[in-house]
């Protein structure tokens, strides 16, 4: 996605309640599974509390990310905010990116410039 996409999606993320930022810091280590890419979107399961899975995703619409899950709390979940945290730190890339084999930069990398 381009920088100002990415941008959108960070500033985004500062909506979700701070107790769901906290959870989905936590969730973003460990519980996101592979993220497909679609060119207006991106979702991933996300695994939630005990043996519950849930799918979240994020959906580009008039140049606004809008944030959506299965889970009883979308759309402003933990799941969904541990989704855009791992594809804004670059945690989604493609192997060969995250081994710094094709030349690009991750999005957290982008933003950070």
């Amino acid at each position: 996605y381009s920088r100002p996409t990415l941008e959108a999606l960070k500033r985004e993320t500062r909506h979700f309640p701070l107790r769901v930022r906290d959870r989905g810091e936590a969730y973003a280590r460990t519980r996101v599974g592979v993220v497909a890419f679609g060119s207006h979107d991106f979702s991933a399961s996300v695994r939630g509390s005990g043996t519950a899975h849930y799918r979240a995703g994020w959906y580009l619409e008039d140049g606004d990310w809008l944030p959506d899950c299965t889970c009883p709390a979308s759309p402003y979940c933990k799941h969904a905010y541990a989704l855009a945290l791992v594809v804004l730190r670059g945690g989604a890339q493609p192997a060969a990116a995250a081994a710094g084999a094709s030349g690009e930069q991750s999005a957290l990398e982008v933003l950070q410039t």
